[in-house]
């Protein structure tokens, strides 16, 4: 694919459509037409240019159902630490505000996705959030991956340390804490996985991923449900889940869904943050934004998998 291919996605993305109102769908159909077509079966994506993303509709499409809140919003490229803030207030405030998700005097665990090959990952986007957090009244805040390599060494590499060290977040080596067996009630292909104490014992999980093209054939693209196979030990990871990539990322969604999913498209053309209470909703605004079609086996079986539990959101 080449460099002016990559430019154009955006706009093919963005198609002028009719408005939702005209379309008098049910939310449950809405939910559901919105996860399995994406967001042009709906008729309800509009974006002017890259950077600028008008989500009203989205907003109003899924305002009365908690679970399918999304969002998200246009950063410039050079932007600065203040302006990206802002843009990330101004997103999580359309899906009803960050004190809507963070208690005042709680705990968060915020699991961002530290990786060292073909990055895009900008380290400002979790001490921004970490900011926004603080604010909100989150009694302490921890910052941790399971990293392929070294944790600290690959979170210092990338910068997100030296961003960190203005915020009063503690980083976490999640391989070198505790881990607990977690069942999984309704696992297709994985039953129990382990997973780190400190982020169990959180009372705020924020899964905070970027996007980004990945070298495993049977994923192609790692999003926001890829970003949670970060929470099983990293040893585990390869004999437990990557045998069953097509099931066994959902598996971990639907025993652990965090209440905060952000996918960083600032290292795309979108030049965007998409933010949502679901990870496979977030994840289908990404994927729509960049333009992709074909949509890896992983995320059509999990955009399969929770369209029943996001249509339950309406109460009917």
């Amino acid at each position: 694919m080449t460099r002016d291919d990559e430019n154009d996605r955006p706009e093919k993305a963005a198609e002028a459509l009719e408005s939702l109102s005209a379309r008098k769908l049910s939310r449950r159909a809405m939910v559901r037409a919105f996860l399995l077509g994406g967001l042009g079966a709906l008729g309800v994506w509009h974006m002017s240019r890259p950077g600028e993303l008008p989500l009203d509709v989205v907003r109003r499409a899924t305002r009365d159902m908690p679970s399918c809140k999304v969002t998200a919003e246009g950063v410039r490229e050079w932007t600065s630490q203040e302006e990206l803030i802002a843009g990330l207030r101004k997103g999580l405030d359309g899906i009803g505000g960050i004190r809507s998700i963070v208690p005042n005097g709680s705990t968060v665990f915020i699991k961002p996705n530290l990786v060292r090959h073909d990055n895009q990952f900008d380290p400002r986007v979790v001490p921004a959030l970490v900011q926004l957090i603080e604010e909100a009244g989150a009694e302490r805040v921890f910052v941790g991956d399971n990293a392929p390599a070294p944790t600290r060494y690959t979170a210092d590499s990338i910068g997100l340390l030296r961003h960190l060290r203005q915020t009063d977040a503690e980083f976490v080596e999640v391989e070198r804490g505790t881990f607990s067996m977690v069942d999984i009630p309704h696992g297709v292909a994985v039953k129990e996985a382990p997973m780190p104490n400190q982020m169990l014992d959180a009372d705020v999980l924020v899964n905070v991923a970027f996007f980004k093209k990945h070298p495993h054939y049977k994923v192609n693209y790692s999003l926001a449900l890829k970003n949670l196979m970060g929470l099983v030990r990293f040893q585990d990871i390869v004999h437990l889940v990557h045998p069953v990539l097509e099931d066994g990322i959902s598996d971990l969604v639907s025993t652990l869904t965090p209440q905060l999913n952000i996918v960083d498209m600032l290292g795309t053309p979108a030049k965007t943050v998409v933010m949502g209470t679901h990870p496979a909703v977030v994840d289908r605004v990404a994927m729509d934004l960049y333009g992709e079609k074909d949509i890896p086996i992983y995320l059509q079986r999990a955009f399969a998998r929770f369209s029943e539990v996001l249509a339950e959101c309406d109460g009917s």
